[in-house]
C-alpha cells in the first residue's frame, strides 16, 4: 500500500520538476522587460498598457506552481508586452521630436507676451479711447 503512494508522488515531483524546468524563465523576461519599460517611462512616454501586462503576468508568476493553461497566459501577455514596447520604442524618435517642438512653442508663445502687450496694447488703448468719444461735441471756451 504504501509503495504505491510513494510511486504515484515520486511521479508527480518528477512531473513538477520537468514542467517546472521546460517553462521558459519568466522572471528574465520581466526583468528584460522592466529595463526597457524603465527608460521609456522616465522619457515620459505612456507605458501604461505595458505596465498592466506585466503585472498580470507578474501576479500569476509570483503564484507560482502555473498550469498549462497559466503557463499560456503569462506567456501571452509577455508577447503582448514585448510587442506594445517595440511598437512603442520604434516611435519614440517621433515622440521626442514633437515634445521638443511643443517646448520650443510655449517658450516663444511666454516670450512673445511682453513683446505684443508691448506694441498692442497703446494701439488697442488709443483705439478705445477714440471709439469712445467720436461723438463728443468740442466748443470754444472764451472768444477771441
Amino acid at each position: 500500500m504504501v509503495r504505491p503512494v510513494v510511486a504515484v508522488l515520486a511521479i508527480l515531483v518528477l512531473a513538477a520538476e520537468v514542467v517546472w524546468a521546460a517553462s521558459p524563465d519568466y522572471l528574465a523576461q520581466v526583468e528584460e522587460i522592466a529595463a526597457k519599460l524603465k527608460s521609456l517611462s522616465q522619457a515620459g512616454v505612456n507605458t501604461s498598457m505595458v505596465e498592466e501586462y506585466v503585472n498580470n503576468a507578474l501576479s500569476l508568476i509570483n503564484k507560482g506552481n502555473l498550469t498549462p493553461e497559466e503557463a499560456a497566459w503569462v506567456e501571452g501577455n509577455l508577447t503582448l508586452a514585448r510587442e506594445e514596447l517595440s511598437s512603442l520604442e520604434s516611435s519614440y524618435s517621433s515622440f521626442v521630436t514633437w515634445r521638443y517642438i511643443t517646448l520650443a512653442g510655449t517658450v516663444v508663445g511666454f516670450a512673445s507676451i511682453p513683446i505684443a502687450v508691448y506694441f498692442l496694447l497703446p494701439r488697442a488703448w488709443a483705439y478705445l479711447w477714440f471709439k469712445t468719444r467720436k461723438k463728443w461735441l468740442v466748443r470754444r471756451r472764451y472768444k477771441r
